[in-house]
């Protein structure tokens, strides 16, 4: 699935129990990616943050299971915006297996909340 190049967000639950989405492709354009956006899409098997996505919501890939690993372009780690969430201060990802981040900043993702339960961070030229 491609996202247009038009959208600025993914909104909350957009692609929530999306069980036959496999890959997504999220353009530039996106600057935010809604509390449990894709949680519960079991296929989704590979997903690339682009640089240009500042805010992620809680949960977003909760529960994707064929998930093995995320690519998370942006230099600075995506904040988590958890306003929709009723656990003010719990921040999750809901995913915690490979990070493949941009070379120099490994040591941000593993300080940043949400980012640092992910196992293992690598870097590589993105």
């Amino acid at each position: 699935m491609t996202i247009p190049n038009s959208a600025t967000r993914i909104n909350s639950y957009a692609f929530y129990d999306c069980t036959r989405l496999k890959s997504i492709t999220i353009p530039n354009s996106v600057t935010s990616i809604g509390e449990r956006a894709f949680e519960g899409c079991t296929s989704l098997k590979s997903i690339i943050i682009p640089n240009s996505v500042k805010e992620i919501g809680d949960f977003a890939f909760g529960n994707c299971l064929s998930l093995t690993s995320v690519v998370c372009k942006a230099l600075v780690p995506p904040i988590f915006d958890h306003s929709d969430h009723i656990h003010v201060g719990y921040i999750d990802l809901g995913y915690y297996k490979k990070l493949i981040v941009p070379i120099g900043t490994k040591h941000l993702y593993e300080q940043a909340e949400g980012w640092k339960k992910c196992s293992p961070i690598v870097e590589e030229d993105l």
